[in-house]
């Protein structure tokens, strides 16, 4: 099909909208029409007198009176529906009809002759009668002024035959009737019959059809039209690429009245950029928002705006958010005024009056000097708080790891029992050697040395641990020397090796070496006297040493200063000192041997005496030399021990007691082949000073993984905190004060961009109204008091004043049905938004689209499909005919596709799961209140149905709606209230039983208010194919579908039979923000699967067993959180804060929401049951992902206080350093609230600001009295353990060890598990603890108590020397 011939297609296609034609062919059904033509004449000259009128003045005979009553409901049912699901006003009085019988016709011409709007207020709650109030304009009924002129060939000048009416004594239809009348007189069988009906008409399909038709090849012509029709071309000339979002935007530059998340921003800046959107926004993840941002940034821009949706609420929606900034009058709502739009006429006259009228001098001029400041502060605190989480969350290289992390890998350490307590630590080379797989592999193998023994568990030390014995040889022969010198071995040697050397006259020796030196020392002795006589160790040798030297020598000594005679005579002397026998060749040389050997035994035995060398001298070498030999090869391997090798060198009783302690351990010998590899393996990773501590504590082999891992993470975070001085200096109350900062500037941001578009537009109307008087004349003449004759069409006052009323009111918001009716074709706006665009087909939204050189199609990816529907007349059945592809579907290939995923809405996410998916950032309901309530009746009808007949309502169900109704009405009349209903019966039920029980309510009774109230979100009763197009606090769905008088289900659900039946089912939930109740007579069991033949009946049964598994949850959570049964957090310090935080009676639970739609910690108090008062979120990997500074430390705080929840943000870096704090922090805002909500007299005398609190409990530092009975502190010997690499530099960080139990604390016994979810404000158990006399805001945590630190209030300062956690240094 070419482009025109698709356009004509969906011209033909827009002649079915709204149904048959009632405005010219004679209706199939006429009970949508209240007959007024018999009404009493006095009540019809009121009626068309423009005043309004009583139903009962018009028909006041009873029985008449209540048909016409049911009639006028079902009127103001259809009118009511058409207006907020269509945006169409569609109630007419029709005066008069023309009919006649074309040939070839399809049926007979029968249309009204005049119309004129016609609006039905129900005069009570009860309905029990209406007001009919006539608008103030009539026209010739349309349809048949074209029909004439394209069929008959008859010219009718509908303006001038309306005039007509208009006689001297008021309003006369008559001679309207006789004009048309000669008109068509030519027309066979033509006729006019005076007739007065009310009924809903087709009013604007006429111009719908012509302005698509008519301009086929104009509307061919534009891209986005074409490109829908199938054009290639057109399709290449659109821009594709899906939007990326907007990240923290320089702040100078944004005009945002709005808080928008970043994909938000993305679309408002796209929009500015003339870029069309395909806008994707599931409902809760801020369309609305979004729409609203996109027209006030199009209004700063002087861009006129057309805002198209079929939904009246969706205008409200947008008009209420736009007025809550102050900028409400930026939207001209069209939808369902009057057909000449007086009262949009009336309020853009009011508004040119008011702008120019206004004294410019009073506008306020804009601070640049202030907002430069202010910007850049902005800029200052995002930098700050991006270079916070840039220093937890950076992956640290070579590791991987983070700051974060290496804070929840040493908290989560520090709840292992034991916990680790090495102080070692590896830094430089070695530590960046060691991946996180290289750990590993280490710990593995160090905790399979320490299996097969590499160190002696338990007291005592191993004194083998290290040696390098590596074979079993080496086994054996050490095994042998120990066994060998053991207990009286060594010594008995040694006796014996010591008599010898008495023979000599020396004492015993004091180390083995001294044997050795004493060996050799006799040896040189013997040598000597073999040579001289014994007196030569009775004299000094120096001068015979120095007389037999040569001249060189004598030169060089400076101890004898001989002559040549004295020299003479010593050499004399020296001689006769030689043994009888051959002197010795070299007498000099001999003497100076003697004279060291002389020497070495005066130092041996004292000075005088002349040695005694023992014969058995050689005897002793050779013992010697065997026990030297032994020692010699056992301290060689020993060396690597703590105790060394130095066997030789060690007096005689430590040698006997090493080796006897090396006995006691023989069997440590044969496990050192084992693991002496794996040692050295650890040691060339630099991790010797780790192997020494393991083996000094004794650590045991399942406990060197949680050491080694602990030992680990500490040296990497050593590292960080040494090298990164953001980590290092981080200041939680400086980001706190920062985050508060950004708050307080964006917020004085956004009110700024309110007054700078106020300012900006109220400018532009006074610059215009001067530019273009003609226009401003025009405008002004249609205000109040203006006849309704002398006022002009909406089309003609936009096309003539066009630039004046885009300045008055930027965005003209209507229905895409009435668009050509109010817009003349070649009417142009930079921008038309089409909402709601999943409900409408393509050819619904052409002349919208039309009309825009950019267009934003904007859709709920669950909204209800496109559905046909009927104007004049109740509907069919719905047929099972399938619907057209929405716009939506369309243009996301078309346009570039935004897709909204924050959570804004402050619905409840358990009551939308389908919602929730790919959504992020939810916040649950702070009440511990069921979501889902489900009411069971009985259901069973006391009629018997036909036999195609099925149960759409029975009368309990619809008396168990009502009284829901009312209780709510009483009880909760703070919060919204809708009725859906699945069948048309039980929908008009409910509205019957209403009305009967408002007759009946006692005057003054609440419930009457309620229903009667409107407001943007009035109660309503309606059908489950409208609950996409609502929103309620609480929706209450009656099923309608019941049992035969027999007890039977019928498996029969006609109103479900329809395709979008399934998804306007779901849509029933997601209509609800608080609670959902279904009223049913049916549960899932009563549905079998097998027979339910539509995807709707099957979704009715899952929707059943979903109400019946949130009842049970409800209840399990309920006996979970009584159990004390619930899973922990991912996050080590965030559970050890909400032990503390429970072990100060409050009320913690974690993770509370629904899948990611979570709040990580939610803190109540037993004072306040049934409901949570703070939501703790810390700066974890959550926190991280968020886009940017904006998203983290504003809009999500914001968005957790519109949820009802106190928030408080925990840095995880002042959690893990200063724990005490923290708690303090959270139990003073506990403590305010509960102060607030339940003031005592002595309580309110003291109550104290939150820092105040804080700063009071944590500096006076108040340690309470505590009992420690046979508590095992874990690591109590560490005073002794410091490694050579250990560091007492790091950052004095409290580490990350939960409190042990104390008497202070409640029995584990009588409190919850930790992490354990408690229903809200539950009773905490009271702790069996002393009470001691305490400040207003002091806390059990207010101590310098670091994690796993014990207070003791006797001994506090030595405990903490001797206790400090592992990672505090």
């Amino acid at each position: 099909m070419t482009v025109v011939e698709t356009i004509a297609g969906w011209a033909r296609e827009l002649s079915d909208v709204g149904g048959p034609n009632t405005l010219l062919w004679a209706p199939t059904r006429r009970d949508g029409f209240l007959e007024l033509t018999m009404a009493h004449p006095g009540g019809v000259s009121m009626l068309l007198a423009g005043r309004p009128t009583r139903l009962s003045d018009l028909v006041r005979e009873p029985g008449a009176f209540d048909d016409a009553l049911e009639v006028a409901r079902r009127v103001h049912v259809q009118a009511v529906d058409l207006l907020e699901h269509r945006g169409l006003a569609c109630g007419f009085v029709a005066m008069g009809v023309a009919t006649w019988d074309p040939p070839r016709a399809r049926a007979v011409v029968e249309a009204p002759v005049l119309l004129r709007t016609c609006t039905l207020r129900p005069t009570t709650v009860a309905e029990a009668d209406f007001d009919l109030d006539l608008g103030p304009t009539v026209e010739v009924n349309p349809a048949l002024v074209n029909y004439l002129r394209s069929v008959a060939g008859i010219e009718v000048d509908p303006t001038a035959l309306a005039a007509l009416a208009d006689g001297a004594y008021g309003f006369d239809p008559y001679p309207v009737y006789a004009a048309l009348a000669r008109l068509c007189a030519d027309v066979p069988g033509f006729s006019v019959t005076p007739r007065l009906a009310l009924a809903t008409y087709p009013y604007v399909k006429l111009a719908m059809v012509a302005d698509v038709s008519a301009n086929a090849r104009w509307l061919s012509q534009v891209d986005l039209i074409a490109a829908l029709a199938g054009d290639e071309g057109a399709t290449t000339r659109l821009s594709h690429a899906p939007l990326e979002p907007l990240v923290d935007p320089d702040p100078e530059r944004e005009v945002l009245p709005l808080d928008l998340d970043p994909m938000q921003h993305a679309v408002v800046e796209a929009t500015r950029r003339d870029t069309g959107v395909a806008l994707r926004a599931p409902r809760g993840t801020g369309r609305t928002q979004t729409l609203a941002a996109v027209v006030a940034a199009a209004a700063f821009d002087e861009r006129r705006v057309l805002y198209v949706t079929r939904n009246r609420q969706s205008v409200r929606d947008l008009r209420s958010r736009l007025a809550s900034v102050g900028l409400g009058a930026l939207v001209l709502d069209l939808t369902g005024s009057d057909a000449g739009r007086g009262g949009a006429l009336e309020e853009l006259a009011a508004a040119v009056a008011s702008a120019t009228a206004r004294d410019q001098s009073t506008s306020l001029i804009p601070d640049a000097r202030g907002a430069f400041a202010r910007a850049f502060a902005v800029a200052e605190a995002r930098d700050e708080l991006a270079g916070h989480v840039e220093a937890l969350h950076k992956v640290r290289q070579p590791w991987g790891v983070t700051a974060y992390q290496v804070q929840e890998a040493m908290a989560a350490l520090a709840t292992h029992a034991p916990a680790p307590g090495s102080r070692v630590r590896i830094a430089g080379a070695a530590l960046r050697a060691l991946s996180r797989e290289r750990i590993d592999e280490l710990a593995s193998h160090l905790a399979e040395a320490a299996a097969v023994g590499a160190w002696a568990a338990g007291e005592g030390l191993d004194p083998w641990y290290a040696a390098d014995i590596r074979t079993e040889q080496e086994v054996a022969r050490a095994k042998a020397i120990v066994q060998r010198f053991a207990g009286e071995g060594f010594a008995t040697a040694a006796k014996d090796l010591d008599g010898i050397f008495a023979e000599s006259t020396l004492k015993p020796a004091r180390t083995p070496l001294e044997w050795d030196r004493a060996l050799r020392t006799m040896s040189g002795v013997r040598e000597t006297l073999e040579v001289f006589r014994p007196e030569i160790f009775d004299i000094p040798l120096d001068e015979h040493v120095a007389a037999t030297g040569s001249r060189d020598f004598r030169d060089q000594d400076d101890e004898a200063d001989l002559g040549f005679i004295s020299r003479s005579r010593v050499r004399r002397q020296a001689r006769r000192l030689l043994r009888p026998g051959r002197p010795p060749q070299d007498l000099h040389a001999e003497l100076i041997s003697a004279r060291e050997q002389r020497n070495a035994w005066h130092e041996l035995v004292g000075a005088g005496g002349r040695p005694e060398i023992s014969p058995r001298l050689d005897e002793a070498q050779a013992r010697y030399d065997s026990i030297a030999s032994d020692l010699t090869w056992l301290q060689a391997r020993l060396e690597p021990t703590e105790a060394g090798g130095n066997l030789l060198g060690t007096s005689m009783p430590l040698v006997r007691g090493r080796i006897n302690q090396l006995a006691e351990r023989l069997e440590r010998l044969e496990i050192l082949p084992k693991v002496t590899p794996v040692v050295e393996e650890l040691r060339a990773a630099g991790m010797g000073a780790v192997i020494d501590d393991f083996a000094r504590r004794g650590v045991a082999a399942d406990e060197v993984r949680h050491e080694l891992d602990h030992i680990w993470w500490a040296s990497i975070g050593q590292e960080i905190t040494s090298s990164d001085r953001r980590y290092s200096g981080h200041d939680g109350a400086r980001l706190r004060e920062r985050a508060n900062q950004l708050a307080e500037h964006e917020t004085t941001a956004r009110t700024d961009a309110r007054e700078r578009i106020t300012r900006h537009t109220e400018a532009l109307v006074r610059r215009r109204s001067r530019d273009n008087q003609r226009q401003a004349q025009l405008l002004r003449s249609q205000g109040a008091g203006v006849s309704a004759r002398a006022r002009l069409a909406f089309t003609d006052v936009v096309r003539e004043g066009e630039d004046l009323v885009a300045a008055v009111r930027p965005c003209l918001a209507m229905s895409p049905y009435a668009v050509a009716q109010l817009l003349a074709p070649g009417t142009s706006f930079d921008l038309v938004v089409i909402d709601d665009a999943s409900s409408l087909t393509v050819a619904e939204a052409i002349s919208a689209l039309s009309r825009g050189r950019q267009v934003v199609v904007a859709s709920d990816p669950y909204g209800p499909p496109p559905e046909p529907f009927r104007v004049g007349q109740a509907p069919d059945v719905t047929s099972a005919a399938t619907a057209p592809p929405s716009l939506a579907e369309r243009a996301q290939g078309l346009l570039r596709v935004a897709d909204l995923t924050w959570w804004h809405s402050t619905a409840d996410p358990r009551l939308r799961p389908d919602d929730l998916a790919g959504t992020v950032e939810g916040i649950p309901a702070p009440s511990g209140a069921a979501a889902v309530d489900l009411v069971t009746v009985e259901g069973v009808v006391t009629y018997a149905p036909g036999p195609d007949q099925p149960i759409e309502c029975s009368e309990s169900e619809a008396q168990a709606v009502v009284a829901a109704v009312l209780d709510h009405a009483r009880l909760r009349s703070d919060h919204s209230l809708a009725v859906v209903g699945l069948t048309r019966a039980v929908v008009d039920a409910v509205r019957s039983r209403l009305r009967e029980a408002v007759a009946d309510l006692a005057e003054g009774d609440p419930a009457a208010a309620f229903l009667a109230a409107a407001g943007d979100q009035p109660f309503v009763v309606t059908g489950f194919e409208h609950a996409a197009m609502i929103e309620r606090d609480v929706v209450i769905l009656a099923v309608g579908y019941g049992r035969t008088p027999h007890g039977r289900v019928l498996h029969r659900f006609p109103s479900l039979d329809a395709p979008g039946a399934q998804g306007a089912l779901a849509a029933v939930r997601r209509a609800a923000r608080r609670r959902l109740a279904v009223v049913t007579a049916l549960t899932s069991q009563d549905l079998v699967p097998s027979r339910l033949k539509t995807p709707g009946a099957s979704a009715l049964r899952e929707l059943l067993v979903t109400v019946e598994t949130a009842a049970r949850a409800d209840d399990a959570a309920t006996e979970a959180a009584s159990s004390g049964v619930e899973a922990r957090s991912d996050s080590a310090l965030m559970t050890y804060l909400a032990e503390r935080l429970r072990g100060e009676g409050l009320t913690v639970a974690h993770e509370v929401g629904v899948g990611a739609h979570t709040v990580e910690l939610a803190v109540g108090h037993p004072d306040l049951p049934g409901r949570y008062l703070v939501a703790v979120e810390s700066d974890g990997p959550r926190y991280a992902a968020r886009q940017g500074v904006r998203v983290r430390d504003r809009l999500r705080p914001d968005q957790i206080a519109r949820a009802g929840w106190r928030f408080v943000r925990v840095w995880s870096t002042d959690l893990y350093r200063d724990p005490a704090r923290e708690v303090a922090r959270i139990v003073a805002e506990v403590r305010e609230i509960v102060r607030a909500e339940r003031p005592e007299p002595a309580a309110a005398a003291a109550v104290v600001p939150v820092e105040e609190a804080v700063e009071q409990a944590v500096e006076e530092k108040v340690v309470e009295e505590t009992v420690l009975e046979g508590a095992d502190v874990a690591g109590r010997d560490r005073s002794d353990g410091d490694a050579a690499q250990s560091t007492p530099g790091e950052s004095n960080a409290a580490a990350s060890r939960p409190a042990p139990q104390s008497a202070a604390q409640p029995d584990p016994a009588a409190r919850p598990e930790p992490g354990a979810r408690a229903e809200p404000g539950a009773q905490a158990v009271p702790a069996a603890r002393p009470a001691p006399r305490r400040r207003p805001e002091q806390t059990r945590d207010d101590t310098d108590a670091g994690w796993g630190e014990r207070p003791d209030g006797g001994a506090h300062d030595r405990w903490l020397q001797e206790q400090r956690p592992p990672h505090w240094e």
